[in-house]
């Protein structure tokens, strides 16, 4: 993905087989996570067979991970300038800078991993939950699907720990939030006014529109690149750079009107639902009842078509 879009051209578009064949292939290997990438990460079937082609890049998540990415990136640039002003004008000590440097790029090497692993927390939960659902919580491809999930939130809380030990250090030798760069970032950002273009929302858009897109997508890609080159390209600008003109001109739709804002508000209600029956014991009896719960939420009418115990006989 360090290679811009014009000049490796696109990747030949998945499909239902395609996935099919490469978790075939995956599974053939032996099933190795580290050998994932080699089958364009199809460790698993399909959930359900909706062809590619009609799902809808995340416009939501792609906005949200791509501006905290560059944030991330201001955040770094103006604290580097913050050093180089007190350099200037006061003597630091050249073993402390020494420690500082090799923790900031520990640091960074840290997050980059808990984000990796963060996802992949997220989809063996999501996998897991609709496995236990489909085909029990006592099938073996859902109890490995546990044991991965589980040795994955391992590395997640251990990734944390680091990160808070290694914060720690470099927050204690160069504090990043007492610069007057890093200071002014949040004012500067403020009064750049950014929002939302019209292609992230739900309205219809026409042809100009999307190749106004695309030309904004090239700009900011060879800007991020040419700015950042030792930086790696993240899964949600690839979505971008690769996807999102695709899908905007294959419907001409925005992505707000199917994207995932819906099912994030419905997930939120999910989440509280299960703190609620988290006592419960036994996954699927506990998921049976947040199911059943959510559905009186939304359909209360359908209660009555629920049949009354029957009394027992004294």
């Amino acid at each position: 993905m360090a290679t811009p879009l014009s000049a490796r051209g696109h990747a030949p578009p998945r499909s239902l087989h395609s996935i099919h064949t490469h978790h075939q292939k995956y599974l053939a290997s032996g099933g190795v996570r580290k050998t994932a990438q080699q089958f364009y990460n199809c460790i698993c079937e399909p959930i359900f067979d909706i062809p590619t082609e009609q799902i809808c890049p995340p416009g939501l998540h792609i906005t949200m991970g791509i501006f905290t990415k560059l944030f991330e990136l201001f955040e770094d640039f103006c604290h580097s300038l913050d050093l180089e002003l007190a350099f200037y004008h006061t003597e630091v000590d050249q073993s402390r800078y020494s420690l500082y440097s090799q923790e900031l790029q520990r640091l960074h090497q840290y997050k980059v991993e808990l984000q990796e692993a963060k996802q992949s927390e997220s989809v063996l939960q999501q996998l897991t939950t609709y496995m236990a659902v489909l085909i029990g919580e006592s099938n073996p491809l859902t109890a490995d699907l546990l044991h991965q999930s589980a040795n994955t939130s391992k590395i997640v809380k251990q990734l944390e720990t680091k990160i808070a030990a290694s914060t720690a250090v470099v927050t204690r030798e160069f504090p990043l939030n007492e610069g007057p760069f890093v200071k002014e970032l949040d004012m500067a950002l403020q009064s750049i006014g950014v929002h939302r273009q019209q292609y992230f929302g739900g309205t219809f858009v026409d042809e100009a529109q999307v190749h106004e897109l695309e030309q904004s997508v090239q700009e900011f890609m060879e800007l991020f690149r040419t700015n950042f080159p030792k930086d790696t390209i993240p899964i949600k600008m690839h979505m971008v750079e690769d996807h999102a003109v695709q899908w905007a001109r294959s419907t001409h739709v925005g992505f707000g009107l199917l994207g995932e804002q819906g099912a994030e508000s419905v997930h939120a209600k999910f989440n509280n639902l299960a703190r609620a029956y988290s006592a419960i014991k036994g996954k699927v009896h506990q998921l049976k009842c947040i199911v059943a719960e959510h559905l009186v939420s939304i359909a209360p009418h359908n209660v009555a078509a629920i049949p009354p115990p029957k009394k027992r006989k004294k």
